[in-house]
């Protein structure tokens, strides 16, 4: 395993983990996060069309079957086996993640760019308040490497700037890898960096 001297990554500390739990990989994996998210909206669009099929009281009877009726009965398995398939999904990216921490080494790179995108978005609230401006940002870090004599530069997108992880440019940055895939490194600080007012889970 390759040395980590010299990469000091201010964010994190001894008591940090050494591998990356649930809710980290939630708040700083894409792919994880963006499946857990679409099977929690899938069971809540499947327990809501479900609900909506169930029969009021004292309802009329009606001949044939309702609109309602016969969304209720074919939304929600699609919707739960959308929701079953993400979670899946999330599972193996779960696994996968725990893998590289565990099994793989690190390796120093080098950070070439730190970038920050930022665009607005405007919407019309109603005719008292005119229109919301949105701000968004997206970060980048953009780190040369080299892997068994083979140099390599790979461009990651970050759910918080460069900085919230210590990362500087033209610094050094520690990178988790698997022989089995050296083209697909994870930035160690990315996931073992803790954020102290994450309390809770979103999934909508």
């Amino acid at each position: 395993m390759a040395s980590s001297k010299g990469a000091s990554v201010p964010s994190m500390n001894s008591n940090s983990p050494s591998v990356p739990g649930l809710d980290s990989l939630y708040w700083n994996d894409f792919l994880f996060g963006f499946c857990l998210k679409v099977c929690g909206f899938g069971i809540v669009v499947a327990a809501g069309f479900w609900w909506l099929g169930q029969p009021m009281p004292n309802a009329q009877a009606m001949a044939g079957k309702s609109f309602e009726a016969l969304m209720s009965e074919k939304v929600p398995p699609i919707a739960l086996a959308v929701a079953g398939l993400a979670l899946l999904v999330a599972a193996w990216r779960f696994l996968r993640v725990r893998k590289i921490f565990t099994e793989g080494e690190i390796i120093l790179g080098t950070v070439e760019e730190l970038k920050t995108e930022t665009w607005q978005s405007s919407a019309n609230v109603d005719q008292s308040h005119g229109s919301k401006t949105t701000t968004r940002r997206s970060h980048y870090a953009t780190i040369r490497y080299t892997i068994r004599g083979t140099e390599r530069t790979k461009r990651w997108k970050l759910f918080h700037s460069g900085d919230s992880y210590g990362l500087k440019k033209g610094g050094q940055a520690e990178l988790m890898v698997l022989d089995s895939s050296s083209n697909k490194p994870l930035i160690r600080a990315v996931y073992l960096t803790q954020f102290p007012r994450r309390a809770r889970w979103r999934f909508l």
